[in-house]
């Protein structure tokens, strides 16, 4: 199942960096998620850069720059390290 952007019909596979998501509401019925499996999904998505959850405004893809996606790996296997070493 490809799930779309209600408003235009786009895969949501298919989003453009800046792209905004559709709401939760509707986000969730177009996956078959719970709503709250689909603000986990979102928390995680947003915690390694592929969104970005603006308050009030929504939640937008990101550019998924390898840069961007490679700082927040790098931050993730130093503080590993460091939390082994202690």
């Amino acid at each position: 199942m490809t799930a779309s952007h209600p408003a235009t019909g786009q895969s949501l596979t298919e989003l453009r960096p800046g792209e905004k998501l559709p709401r939760e509401a509707d986000l969730a019925a177009e996956l078959g998620l719970s709503r709250n499996s689909l603000r986990e999904a979102v928390k995680a998505l947003t915690l390694i850069n592929v969104l970005d959850v603006r308050q009030g405004d929504g939640t937008y893809a990101t550019s998924l720059a390898p840069s961007l996606l490679l700082e927040t790996l790098s931050f993730v296997v130093d503080f590993h390290r460091a939390t082994r070493r202690s």
